[in-house]
């Protein structure tokens, strides 16, 4: 927990004010001046040295708010504040679920920042919607750089160092990763790991292949998230054919285009198969 009236206490404060899925102008007029402010190397030295020294007296223990992991100052259903350290790596370049905001405390970078041609639903991946370059930028000790969620991706190109890395509450429900060649957005996967949990959990149950799961997939595919709901019906099509037909009958009704798309594909497959045996 941190200290309400501390720099880090203040950007929290800041953060939980703005609530769930805050839009990206407002994140950044809320969180600019605290942000800057919580930037100062002595702020997060005073913090280590903290969680240290509990640490080495309890090794029970676990420092930040994150069990066993050092690096989060804090991390709540508003955003989550932490210490990252970041290098050049093979390139990959995802867009994230929540509007950021970086720091560094230390060291060099060289970040390249694209953007969306246009605005876009990360909802529904289309794979025209590719990235351009927006430039690059040298960051220095106490410089900052902002990202829209869904909008913006950056890559960092050379250099290393220590960032003081905000996140707000998630906006979207999924994210996209692009090819680093074409830039063109190449899969959408779940933006959080509970998504994530749940859709490898389908994946498990449907490779048992017992008729019984079924019903676990007929709830799922009420799922808020359209992922969800497309992996469980894909599931019951797979181990009950019946209840997977139903259900696939049911997605050209979903709400979300990609579930209409896929349902209706699927099942002009499953007639042709028909057809021709």
């Amino acid at each position: 927990m941190t200290d309400d009236s501390s720099p880090f206490g203040v950007v929290q404060h800041s953060l939980e004010e703005l609530g769930e899925a805050p839009s990206f102008g407002a994140f950044r007029l809320a969180l600019e001046m605290p942000f800057q402010a919580a930037l100062e190397p002595n702020n997060v030295v005073g913090w280590l040295r903290r969680e240290l020294q509990e640490l080495a007296a309890d090794a029970a223990t676990h420092p930040g708010s994150v069990s066993g992991n050092p690096a989060a100052i804090w991390s709540g259903p508003t955003g989550r504040l932490s210490l990252n350290y970041v290098t050049q790596t093979s390139r990959a370049l995802n867009s994230y679920a929540f509007h950021q905001a970086l720091g560094l405390l230390n060291g060099e970078l060289e970040v390249r920042k694209y953007e969306h041609v246009r605005r876009t639903d990360p909802a529904m991946l289309t794979r025209d919607d590719c990235l351009r370059p927006n430039g690059d930028q040298m960051l220095s000790v106490g410089d900052t750089l902002w990202v829209e969620a869904g909008h913006e991706v950056i890559e960092v190109c050379s250099g290393s160092g220590t960032l003081l890395y905000l996140e707000s509450a998630p906006v979207h429900t999924t994210r996209w990763m692009y090819d680093p060649e074409t830039l063109r957005p190449e899969a959408m996967i779940a933006a959080t790991p509970a998504l994530g949990r749940v859709e490898d959990g389908i994946l498990m149950l449907r490779q048992i292949g017992d008729p019984q799961h079924a019903e676990v997939f007929e709830a799922l595919a009420e799922h808020k998230s359209h992922s969800v709901r497309w992996a469980a019906i894909r599931a019951a099509v797979a181990i009950h054919h019946v209840r997977g037909l139903r259900l696939l009958e049911g997605a050209l009704e979903d709400e979300h285009p990609h579930v209409r798309r896929a349902a209706r594909t699927a099942l002009a497959a499953i007639e042709g198969a028909n057809t021709g045996s």
